[in-house]
């Protein structure tokens, strides 16, 4: 009696998860941990665990016990440490995750696979390289590391890349030779005929793969080989591709002139590949004392820069209806003769994204903050400057004052207790701010951007 009310208890738990939203994991032990919100017994002795996952916000996969006492202990944790755990306004002692309460004998494992996977996707959009047949099993994947993806990445990159030949371009060369090639290079030249050595020293330019975009490449290979987050079955595939760059040099990562990289017809397949690249040995590079690398967490600057290039290109992909999609300038509304030289002062009015259909424009800013709302006052408003930015964008734009211009701050979700989704009309214009989830399934996050769409332009055929 006592195991079949054990049972009852147990289904009555499962069916008020249920009712949230949360779901009943899959019998296969084969599969992948699952993401949030998804729960599993667990059987250890007499008591029986609940095992909660739920992605934790650009920090490493940890574990969290509670006991019969609601006593907190982190079993792993990768570099986060017990007092890191307790700084964290979203992993309370008695709120495990948002609104839910810590139970006795649970066992809360703070899982990334599903915001990991959600950034393949984002990067699919950003660099559509990725949507091709070549790229599509890593969809497919479950990854627990960052560095994991951007391995499995690259290393099909590479090796698409090897496929149709490595980029290649004039270097510059200097050897002694019995024969002149190129210019004479005559200083040198002279010391080779003191040491009574029948050659001349030349100068020479000469195609080579040598170059700093396979440089950079096998340089990120060789950071991702030495990093221990990356799978072995994904350092066997980086091997494989390094054997072909045995010709090109490896750079010290810091020392790397990013800016001195140009993309043409010639090398355009590059972009994406030194993007990634930039992303491991820029932002994500780290040294541990033992002399091997690990990756932190994306910095906020390259994650706005991939959140907003996403939105901007998931609009132009699967929004054709649309006129106009684009990153546009707003013209300021000068009235008047105004002298060239006190224009200059003005700053550019640089939109994220700027979507038209027919006489009617939306405005969005993509904002990925990991603070969505400002306090004042013990008051919680939007950022102050963002709204200003927006208000001002829209009235520009809408110089007739027809009221067919919109404003909208996309935020990325956080784990706030308050997320904005609100809309004002100012003298004729919507302008508000709306909250994006990407923490969810990706087809719930490409369905609030449709639903955005809309909103403003009415329903459209996609």
């Amino acid at each position: 009696m006592k195991k079949y009310a054990v049972i009852a208890a147990l289904l009555a738990l499962l069916t008020a998860l249920a009712a949230c939203g949360v779901q009943t994991l899959p019998t296969d032990e084969d599969d992948v941990p699952p993401v949030e919100g998804i729960s599993q017994p667990e059987e250890d002795g007499q008591t029986v665990t609940k095992v909660i996952y739920v992605p934790m916000w650009m920090q490493d996969y940890s574990v969290v016990y509670y006991d019969a006492d609601l006593n907190r202990t982190v079993e792993k944790g990768g570099d986060l440490t017990e007092e890191e755990i307790n700084s964290r306004e979203d992993i309370d002692p008695a709120l495990m995750y948002g609104d839910v309460l810590a139970e006795p004998n649970t066992k809360v494992e703070y899982d990334l696979h599903g915001f990991i996977q959600n950034i393949y996707y984002m990067l699919s959009y950003a660099y559509q390289v990725l949507q091709q047949q070549d790229y599509q099993c890593i969809a497919s994947e479950k990854f627990e590391h960052i560095d994991d993806l951007f391995a499995a990445i690259l290393a099909k990159g590479v090796s698409r890349q090897l496929k149709q030949g490595l980029y290649r371009e004039y270097v510059s060369r200097s050897e002694t030779r019995s024969v002149l090639r190129g210019k004479l290079d005559l200083p040198q030249t002279i010391k080779t005929r003191i040491q009574h050595k029948p050659q001349v020293a030349c100068t020479f330019d000469e195609l080579s793969e040598d170059n700093l975009y396979n440089q950079i490449l096998k340089t990120t290979l060789h950071v991702l080989l030495r990093d221990k987050n990356v799978s072995t079955e994904r350092k066997v595939e980086l091997k494989k591709a390094l054997l072909f760059l045995d010709t090109v040099s490896a750079l010290l990562p810091s020392q790397i002139p990013w800016k001195q990289l140009h993309y043409q017809r010639s090398n355009q397949n590059y972009e994406m590949l030194l993007n990634l690249c930039y992303f491991v040995l820029h932002d994500m590079l780290q040294t541990t004392e033992n002399g091997s690398y690990k990756m932190t967490a994306f910095s906020d600057e390259r994650m706005a820069k991939l959140y907003e290039r996403f939105i901007l290109e998931y609009y132009r992909q699967n929004h054709p209806y649309l006129t106009e999609v684009k990153a546009a300038q707003v013209k300021w509304d000068l009235v008047g003769e105004h002298d060239a030289a006190m224009l200059r002062f003005l700053p550019a009015m640089q939109t994220d994204i700027f979507l038209r259909f027919r006489e009617k424009v939306l405005i969005l800013d993509a904002k990925y903050y990991s603070q969505t709302l400002q306090q004042q006052f013990n008051k919680e408003t939007l950022h102050s400057a963002n709204l200003y930015q927006i208000y001002t964008y829209v009235k520009n734009q809408d110089a007739a004052h027809t009221g067919n211009v919109s404003g909208l701050l996309v935020y990325a979700k956080t784990q706030e207790a308050i997320t904005p989704d609100c809309l004002f009309n100012f003298g004729g214009n919507q302008i508000g701010a709306h909250t994006l989830d990407l923490n969810q399934d990706f087809r719930q996050i490409t369905a609030q951007l449709d639903g955005i769409a809309q909103q403003f332009f009415g329903k459209h055929p996609l």
